[in-house]
């Protein structure tokens, strides 16, 4: 049978070899997309890129009281905002997204 201690003690060794990846990546989950730049964007890793593009639809999507999401549409202006950001690092990203919705 295993003792408490040696359970505690693997909980307690777990802990401390994850805790710093995981406080990293707690980090990195607080975004203030008002203050989000292309270049961050374009710094991201795929997830956090894929995430702050859904997050920015969905955010457009309901400040407009839209809820039907057409993929297509949504595949194509991500495609436009990486290319805006690309030769606009220093813009923030919301404002990408406004400016590319009030052209369609």
């Amino acid at each position: 049978m295993i003792s408490h201690i040696k359970i505690f003690s693997f909980c307690t060794a777990l802990l401390c070899f994850t805790a710093p990846a995981m406080a990293e990546k707690a980090e990195r989950q607080v975004i203030d997309i008002s203050q989000t730049t292309c270049q961050n964007f374009l710094d991201a890793d795929v997830e956090e890129a894929h995430d702050i593009l859904v997050f920015h639809h969905g955010f457009l999507k309901g400040s407009e009281n839209d809820t039907v999401i057409h993929i297509d549409t949504l595949s194509d202006m991500s495609d436009e905002v990486s290319d805006t950001c690309t030769e606009k690092p220093d813009m923030i990203v919301l404002d990408v997204f406004k400016s590319l919705k009030k052209a369609k």
